[in-house]
């Protein structure tokens, strides 16, 4: 992470980089802020973590909007040194447009919708991922994608038209790609 810090005026009196984890934070937010900072950062993907952590050292955050703050996203030279730079002068000019900064519920609601996308995500690779296997060996695959309860019919199929040696084939391509509690269903089909 890289910050810098301005004067009223606008000229850099600390300059610093250091590492996004929760004690480099820290200790910065300890050395260097004070409760009348103002302090600006950009929206990425740990934002609302650092914002939450720092909020206690200084009087306000700006989150701003990567994509609205022009001199950022059109810049031709893009480093985080410039851009540090960038922000804390827009911010110090009361130019810097923000994002609206969602309270701790909206956060832990948003949190729960990502990780639901991401397992629904997951599944459906896996779900693919055993079709497309099936596919390969000729075998035809019942419908799975009605309901979540019928998924384990997959795991059902007579697979005894296989040779040997392609039955074992299958059963390692299956039980590599598949979660735990579905390597314990399919260990006791096979």
């Amino acid at each position: 992470m890289e910050a810098v810090i301005l004067s009223g005026l606008g000229e850099v009196t600390h300059r610093e980089r250091f590492p996004t984890t929760r004690d480099a934070l820290l200790d910065f937010a300890k050395r260097q802020l004070t409760p009348t900072t103002h302090l600006a950062l950009e929206a990425t993907t740990n934002t609302w973590p650092v914002v939450e952590l720092l909020r206690p050292y200084v009087l306000s955050i700006t989150v701003s909007n990567p994509m609205k703050t022009r001199a950022i996203a059109e810049a031709k030279i893009k480093t985080d040194k410039v851009d540090a730079l960038i922000l804390a002068n827009l911010l110090r000019l009361n130019y810097l447009p923000a994002v609206w900064c969602p309270d701790a519920q909206t956060q832990a609601l948003r949190r729960l919708a990502t990780e639901r996308t991401m397992l629904v995500n997951d599944r459906t690779r896996i779900k693919n991922r055993i079709h497309s296997i099936l596919h390969q060996r000729l075998i035809h695959a019942p419908d799975a994608n009605s309901t979540p309860e019928s998924a384990p019919r997959l795991l059902l199929l007579d697979i005894s038209q296989l040779q040997q040696t392609r039955q074992g084939h299958l059963k390692r391509g299956l039980l590599l790609r598949f979660p735990f509690e579905m390597k314990t269903a399919m260990a006791r089909r096979f």
